[in-house]
C-alpha cells in the first residue's frame, strides 16, 4: 500500500476543508509504519458518539462545523449525524496542560454545563 508521502503532488479533498497536498499532512501520518498512522481511524468512529466537543467559534469555522453536523464527512454513517458542540476557543493554561477532562454529556444545554463545570474545576475558578 502507497503511503501519503508517496502521494506527493496529489491533494487529499476532505468535505468542510480545503484541498490539502498529502505530502503536507502531520509527519506521524505521513508513514504506514508509524502507529499514529492507525490511530487515525478513530475518526471512523466519530459517527457513533453521542456528540463531538471542538475547540473553536462556530463563526470561525461555519464551513468544518456545517460538515460534520449534516453528515458529509463520515463514510458510512447509519444514524443521524451526532451534534457539534463548539466551546472556544479555549486556552489551555501551560501549567495545567497536563489535566485532561473527560466526561459524559447529554443534552447541549446540559452538556455545556457540565463542560464549564469541570472546566471550572480544573482551572480552581
Amino acid at each position: 500500500m502507497v503511503s501519503l508521502k508517496e502521494m506527493v503532488g496529489v491533494e487529499i479533498l476532505m468535505p468542510g476543508n480545503s484541498a490539502l497536498k498529502a505530502e503536507l499532512m502531520p509527519t506521524p501520518v505521513l508513514d504506514r509504519e508509524d502507529p499514529a498512522y492507525w490511530e487515525m481511524y478513530f475518526c471512523e468512529q466519530l459517527s457513533m458518539v453521542k456528540g463531538i466537543v471542538v475547540n473553536t467559534f462556530r463563526e470561525l469555522e461555519v464551513v468544518a462545523v456545517k460538515a460534520v453536523e449534516d453528515g458529509v464527512c463520515f463514510l458510512d454513517i447509519k444514524r443521524s449525524p451526532p451534534p457539534v458542540y463548539c466551546i472556544g476557543p479555549l486556552i489551555a493554561d501551560p501549567q495545567q496542560s497536563a489535566k485532561v477532562a473527560l466526561g459524559e454529556f447529554g443534552s447541549s444545554t446540559k452538556a455545556l454545563a457540565n463542560l464549564v463545570q469541570t472546566w471550572n474545576e480544573i482551572n480552581h475558578l
